[in-house]
């Protein structure tokens, strides 16, 4: 939303919207008045529509962006924040977020574990060797980098 009107941002040029969009998330957003309907989830089930202010936009994945805690409160149904007040910064992080250099030292980990794992089993032996505990090792590392954010 931009000076009153829903625009689109392609690069650095800014054009508005002359019709609804429907993203491929299932995201409808109406040119005319800025609201945006979320489709049904379990959080949800009867979709959820919002209103966007000046400053706001909406990501390509169908999330949406607050300019301001006053249109963040609008858009939860609160009170809205006088423009005096002040926040702590809030990023929405997704499941498995960690520090990008711990993120890195484990997917290393998990590359080297995949490795032992295809050495094991290339080398032409007959029976299966008992990949077991790597498995095991390899299932520890997954559940680290999915578990939820704290």
């Amino acid at each position: 939303m931009q000076n009153g009107e829903v625009v689109k941002r392609d690069g650095s040029q800014v054009t508005a919207l002359s019709q609804n969009v429907k993203l491929a998330s299932g995201v409808k957003i109406n040119y005319k008045n800025g609201i945006v309907e979320m489709p049904a989830d379990k959080i949800n089930p009867k979709g959820k529509k919002i209103t966007l202010r000046e400053g706001d936009y909406v990501r390509a994945d169908g999330g949406v962006v607050f300019a301001t805690p006053g249109s963040a409160a609008a858009a939860k149904g609160a009170a809205p924040t006088p423009p005096s007040a002040t926040y702590e910064k809030y990023v929405q992080r997704g499941p498995g977020y960690a520090e990008p250099a711990q993120r890195v030292s484990m997917l290393n980990k998990k590359i080297e574990l995949l490795n032992q794992k295809i050495s094991l089993l290339s080398q032409g032996r007959s029976d299966l060797p008992d990949t077991k505990a790597i498995d095991a090792q390899l299932a520890d590392l997954e559940s680290q980098l999915n578990a939820p954010v704290k």
